[in-house]
């Protein structure tokens, strides 16, 4: 008998940890609405998927008020961030579950979707 083997009524714990990786969520490749113009005369597509963080959002918003605040121009974000961050406080030791504290927020981006709108 080997003792790296556990006993048939015993969970494996290489078992339980070993699908983790699927449970996250999927960008899907193709985007299946926001595609076209509705509020403005220009806009901003993406053009690969990935994810946004507020911080990207934010930078985008400062930019563009900065060019077209002087114009006397609009623009609109279509960007809403509903995947939480959460992160562990500095001082924290490892373990003891999941960080409380909301730090921000990630939002799954597809080709060909609308960022950004401004006229």
């Amino acid at each position: 008998n080997s003792s790296a083997v556990a006993p048939d009524n015993m969970p494996n714990p290489w078992r339980k940890i070993f699908l983790r990786r699927l449970l996250r969520p999927k960008i899907p490749t193709a985007s299946t609405s926001n595609k076209c113009l509705t509020l403005g005369k220009f806009g901003v597509l993406s053009t690969e998927a990935g994810l946004l963080t507020n911080a990207q959002k934010e930078a985008v918003r400062l930019s563009m008020g900065r060019k077209l605040k002087p114009m006397g121009g609009r623009f609109w974000i279509h960007i809403n961030h509903f995947i939480p961050l959460t992160r562990k406080a500095k001082g924290a030791r490892m373990g003891k579950g999941k960080g409380a504290a909301i730090t921000g927020g990630k939002a799954p981006v597809r080709p060909g979707t609308v960022i950004i709108e401004f006229s």
